[in-house]
């Protein structure tokens, strides 16, 4: 236990000791959360508009998924971003309009081509991510600290699974039904009645991504990490 306890406190180090590398540990949380709460509420979302229908739920949701497919083509025929932290930040940022599109109007077509468009940004996203994190970090601590970046990240998805159902059916539904507290505001551009609520949940989410990147850009730490934080030797003795 106190070698594990160790190996906990060195990963979390090799991390802490970088502080761009911090930065993007916390825009990895961040988004993991705001994903998860829409992984939550898209179901429920999708079956509003098309009425229940569990076979077009199945199809929105294989077209959507699709585009994970799309961007794992493109990223192993292109590569990725050559600044990979510009490239997390900028994926980031266009998968937060790609969520937020999903809440606009009550259309099929729409969400189909906004969860497309959201999930071909993931792979370049992700790849980056990883690239830099294997980059960044010496190679005999790289298992620990990988270890504490997937622990911050599942650690921040039950909470959005927590969050989701009692923010839509205690707050967002009830406010954009007729007569509700948003109705006659923001109802007036994205509609009001059944599944609304869910809509201005994931416009919500999406300005929230969106917003996570663009705080990352703002700080010079995160933005350089590819030029500011040194790349470890390539065969680090133990």
């Amino acid at each position: 236990e106190v070698g594990l306890l160790r190996e906990v406190r060195d990963g979390w180090h090799a991390i802490a000791s970088r502080p761009g590398l911090r930065g993007l540990l916390g825009i990895n949380a961040a988004t993991s959360f705001l994903f998860a709460v829409a992984s939550i509420a898209i179901t429920p979302l999708v079956l509003s508009v098309v009425n229940q229908d569990e076979r077009l739920l199945g199809l929105q949701m294989s077209l959507a998924c699709s585009g994970l497919v799309v961007g794992g083509l493109l990223v192993t025929v292109f590569g990725g971003p050559r600044n990979k932290m510009r490239g997390v930040l900028l994926f980031t940022a266009v998968a937060g309009v790609a969520i937020a599109a999903h809440g606009l109007a009550p259309s099929f077509a729409l969400l189909i081509v906004a969860g497309f468009a959201m999930f071909l940004t993931l792979p370049p996203a992700q790849a980056s991510q990883m690239a830099l994190w294997q980059s960044k970090l010496p190679p005999q601590t790289l298992g620990r600290t990988m270890a504490t970046v997937r622990m911050t990240s599942e650690a921040a998805l039950p909470l959005g699974y927590l969050v989701a159902g009692p923010l839509a059916e205690f707050v967002f539904e009830p406010a954009m039904m007729p007569g509700g507290a948003l109705a006659d505001t923001v109802g007036a551009v994205i509609g009001v009645g059944p599944g609304r609520g869910l809509g201005l949940m994931f416009l919500i989410l999406g300005v929230c991504m969106s917003a996570v990147a663009l705080f990352g850009y703002g700080v010079r730490g995160i933005r350089r990490i590819d030029h500011d934080v040194p790349d470890a030797p390539a065969h680090s003795a133990a």
